[in-house]
């Protein structure tokens, strides 16, 4: 379009990419969609109090995957700004990425509520971003996840009594923080109970899991999951932040703290050798616990609480 001004009225909204010959001055919606790309201005932006400005972010090309707008002359800011995820790249963005959302000659002014260096926060626990603004750009960066805090169960019971239930059923990440503490069986555990869908666990020691590849520990069985950590494994007082990878509308919970123990007391067992005490392989004598005992989600791999030598005790958490 080619005009010595091009206005966008209150009332109305520009969405569209390409070039534009002129200035712009924008009292209404201004977006470089549908979709991602690019707007051109051949001249000065004038956002105004009113306006709107919508950005798309869809990955890390500038004007390509995500929105950008970029003017030949001086930019003015003012007015709201709002940012939207497309084709799943909330669950993929990380915090080296980098958004140049609009450039100019010169740039003055800021979106209403954002001065320099503050955070805007993203809908729906998606976390937030830094928005930073530089002599002749605008840019986001720093994306930090929206994180829950855990209280550390006791282990009283099997089912845990200081249980996170999901209820934001979104797809993909889903963040959590405990500091880690001792416990008097040696064993830290973390149970992530699936009810429908699917959602699986990394737990990262001092740093946030950020994706399925950046973990110190994980559990990604189908169905429910956990993690057993013995005590040579952390250290109390660490910051221990967890992942759950989830499919959408999945329903969840998960606690972590002491590993609950089922104490089916001494169980007798055949003295082969006749020394007193048990060894192992000797057969165990059924015991005065009837029925099964049903193990809760754990680990899908060997990393659970040793066993040791002596005589046998059943125990699960």
């Amino acid at each position: 379009m080619t005009a010595a001004t091009v206005q966008v009225s209150a009332s109305a909204a520009w969405k569209q990419n390409g070039t534009i010959s002129g200035d712009l001055v924008v009292s209404g919606t201004l977006s470089a969609g549908p979709g991602t790309g690019p707007l051109q201005v051949g001249g000065t932006l004038t956002l105004q109090s009113s306006a709107t400005t919508l950005v798309d972010l869809g990955g890390t090309g500038q004007g390509s995957t995500y929105d950008s707008i970029t003017a030949t002359g001086a930019v003015t800011l003012a007015g709201a700004l709002q940012l939207s995820f497309l084709n799943g790249f909330e669950n993929e963005i990380v915090n080296s990425y980098s958004f140049t959302l609009i450039s100019g000659a010169s740039v003055s002014g800021t979106f209403a509520g954002l001065p320099n260096d503050s955070r805007i926060t993203l809908p729906n626990e998606l976390g937030s971003v830094k928005i930073t603004y530089t002599e002749t750009a605008v840019t986001l960066s720093d994306w930090q996840p929206f994180i829950h805090e855990l209280t550390w169960d006791p282990g009283t019971a099997d089912a845990g009594t200081q249980v996170f239930t999901n209820t934001n059923t979104r797809a993909g990440r889903h963040y959590f923080h405990v500091n880690a503490e001792a416990t008097d069986i040696g064993a830290w555990k973390t149970r992530l109970t699936v009810a429908s869908g699917e959602a699986d666990l990394y737990l990262g020691n001092g740093f946030i899991p950020q994706g399925t590849n950046n973990y110190n520990h994980k559990s990604d069985r189908v169905g429910s999951d956990g993690r057993v950590l013995r005590a040579d494994e952390y250290s109390p007082g660490q910051d221990w932040y967890f992942m759950v990878n989830a499919t959408a509308s999945a329903q969840w919970s998960i606690f972590t703290g002491r590993a609950w123990v089922h104490d089916l007391g001494t169980l007798g067992w055949t003295d082969t050798n006749s020394n007193l005490q048990y060894d192992i392989g000797e057969p165990v004598l059924p015991s005065g616990t009837a029925g099964n005992v049903t193990i809760g989600p754990r680990a899908s791999d060997s990393s659970r609480p040793s066993s040791r030598p002596g005589r046998p005790h059943g125990a699960c958490g």
